[in-house]
């Protein structure tokens, strides 16, 4: 009888717990606990580094290259906006009626969607309290 109650609530704990899991969402970090903080590296889909993988000026400033088809707005939120003269969507072809707009580099959707996904993860960035501009230091990135 003892061990049957023991069961019982095991098994009633693990559903709970599945329950609960599954009504969260993941956090951007896999597997991270994101009260303890988490990191990310900052690559595009062939590997190359977003700004020299800092986070900070990634997520202020957004990408180095110029010019480019999204910037930050609000990156503790994840919002950006469309470069005017771009496609309003993240796509390397626009699609009708906005086929005269530029589509965007396979770079910048990465670059677009790691912003969304890393920044808010954040918390929001601090203020720059370094010597010279954050994009040159110690380097150019």
């Amino acid at each position: 009888m003892k061990s049957l109650l023991l069961s019982l609530a095991t098994l009633f704990a693990i559903s709970a717990w599945g329950a609960d899991a599954q009504q969260k969402p993941a956090p951007p970090c896999m597997g991270a606990s994101m009260d303890k903080g988490c990191y990310t590296e900052l690559r595009d889909s062939s590997g190359r580094l977003f700004r020299d993988d800092d986070p900070f000026l990634f997520c202020d400033d957004g990408m180095k290259e110029r010019p480019r088809a999204w910037n930050p707005v609000s990156p503790a939120q994840g919002i950006w906006a469309p470069t005017p003269g771009y496609c309003p969507y993240p796509l390397q072809t626009c699609p009708y009626p906005l086929t005269m707009l530029k589509g965007w580099s396979q770079r910048e959707i990465d670059g677009v969607y790691l912003f969304m996904r890393v920044c808010p993860a954040a918390g929001g960035t601090g203020k720059w309290e370094g010597n010279g501009r954050p994009e040159n230091t110690p380097h150019s990135h």
